[in-house]
């Protein structure tokens, strides 16, 4: 593997370390979900059975791609060595780490990965119809979009394969991003219609945004050929790239450089919009508590039950404007022009990197690449809908539909993905097993389970079970203090610790 190539992907991974979501979908439809429950719908506040619900630790990763994997059995032994022990895999008499999906029809390959932090989420009702919400979080995105089949197989792949070369290739709209940011995070939702066995809710979330990181790579329109490994012929070239890192551009892309007393290089905003539909049906509560002279049965009404829901929300609609250490650069070449990968090799900064290319498409000009010093990256926008339905007593299934959009000309984007969700739940106790059609092409079996103070799950267990094809990870966890509104409601001696 190229040196250079090497480099590069390093600045864009490094900050990208996992997914870790406040923006999961595991738990979030419990109705002892609390604050967790923002981050599918913000209107989902006052639907809960809670009445208070602070999080001291939320966390959880998701990483995938349709590229390559490792077989299941290797996974845990892997993990376990902390990469000490790597798996190798004899292909046409080489060995290699990975594998590769067949891709018969040269299909565009993809990777998301996402890392959120939840260091503190809190939510409290006011009254019977008004909920507030009050988060902080670290979040952490990369994607990679729409990236022709062919380029791994260039420079990637140590094997290489002769059917690529000296073949005309197109690719536009590809991109590789990522995004490091804290968000300070308010939510309100209240109730704005409750007749008979209807209730309406409606939220919304809006955010302060704080950037430390974003590195964008973005091809408009590529035509060219290989003709060899590590070499390009192009055709025509319309390319844009953009950074805003905690590094020393001119100094050598090594980990040690990765540090700047500075914390902040953008700031923004974005907001999140919800409403829920709920069908409800009244049910008529005993339960016997006690008063400062004798025990005696009280019997209340509520609509916390219902039969069925439905809710629809726009997430993560917002951008950070990126003005401290940016640099912007476009290049551009309408004419054939030999590129060659090799004189990448002792390029040691990211500077270099960016003015030999700018000195190969523009006559030896190192520097007119250069077209700003700020940009806007767009957050991970994505539309959700929800349905929720209750089966029996404590026992439901959802189902959820995450659809990402793209908004602005640089942006992270989310994976799409379909999951339908049974799942038991109660005061103490839940237990769910959710199967996901991730990108709408790759089924997933997970499972999640709440015991008390403690919430774990994950969309992937197979991963876990040494079973199938590994081509990524997700894991969930997190830890909260709450109270239900049947405390409020009856006795007010009891609390519930739970994670989602």
């Amino acid at each position: 593997m190229l040196k250079g190539i090497k480099c590069l992907l390093f600045v864009f991974c490094f900050f990208c370390v996992g997914d870790l979501a406040s923006q999961t979908v595991i738990g979030s439809q419990s109705n002892y979900a609390g604050s967790n429950a923002v981050s599918m719908n913000p209107a989902s506040l006052t639907t809960s059975n809670l009445y208070f619900d602070v999080g001291f630790m939320g966390v959880g990763l998701s990483i995938y791609n349709d590229y390559a994997y490792i077989m299941g059995k290797d996974v845990l032994k892997t993990a376990m060595t902390m990469g000490d022990y790597i798996p190798t895999y004899n292909v046409n008499g080489r060995n290699r780490n990975y594998l590769t999906y067949k891709n018969p029809k040269h299909r565009p390959i993809n990777l998301y990965e996402s890392f959120d932090l939840g260091l503190f989420n809190m939510m409290f009702n006011i009254g019977d119809i008004q909920a507030i919400g009050l988060s902080l979080n670290m979040r952490a995105y990369t994607s990679a979009t729409k990236i022709p089949w062919e380029l791994p197989e260039a420079f990637l792949d140590s094997i290489g394969t002769t059917d690529i070369y000296d073949r005309d290739f197109r690719s536009k709209r590809s991109m590789l991003s990522t995004l490091e940011w804290a968000e300070l995070a308010l939510t309100y939702s209240t109730t704005i219609y409750e007749r008979y066995n209807h209730k309406l809710d409606v939220g919304m979330s809006l955010k302060y945004l704080i950037g430390y990181s974003a590195a964008v790579a973005k091809v408009n329109k590529l035509n060219y050929e290989i003709p060899e490994q590590q070499s390009i012929s192009i055709n025509e070239f319309d390319f844009d790239a953009a950074a805003a890192l905690p590094i020393d551009y001119d100094a050598p892309m090594e980990s040690s450089n990765f540090i700047d007393k500075g914390l902040n290089r953008g700031s923004g905003l974005s907001v999140d919009l919800g409403f829920v539909y709920t069908r409800t049906q009244n049910k008529v509560i005993r339960r016997k508590t006690r008063d400062f002279h004798n025990y005696d049965w009280i019997s209340f009404r509520t609509r916390v039950y219902y039969k069925w829901r439905v809710g629809f929300s726009l997430m993560d609609f917002g951008y950070i404007r990126f003005n401290n250490n940016a640099i912007v650069h476009h290049f551009y070449a309408d004419s054939s022009m030999e590129f060659d990968a090799k004189g990448l090799e002792n390029i040691e900064t990211f500077n270099g990197l960016l003015e030999y290319v700018s000195e190969s498409y523009y006559d030896g000009d190192s520097e007119k690449s250069l077209v700003g010093r700020n940009f806007v990256m767009g957050l991970p926008t994505t539309l959700r809908a929800q349905f929720d339905y209750n089966l029996y007593k404590s026992f439901y299934v959802n189902a959820s539909i995450i659809q990402p959009i793209r908004l602005f000309k640089y942006s992270v984007m989310a994976a799409p993905r379909l999951m339908v969700e049974p799942r038991y739940e109660s005061k103490y106790f839940d237990f769910a097993l959710p199967v996901t059609l991730y990108k709408y092409k790759f089924w997933r079996l997970g499972a999640s389970m709440r015991i008390g103070f403690l919430t774990i799950g994950t969309e992937k267990i197979a991963n876990y079970l040494g079973l199938g094809k590994t081509n990524g990870m997700d894991f969930y966890m997190s830890l909260k203090f709450n109270l239900s509104k049947s405390d409020k409601a009856g006795n007010r001696y009891g609390a519930c610790w739970s994670i989602f």
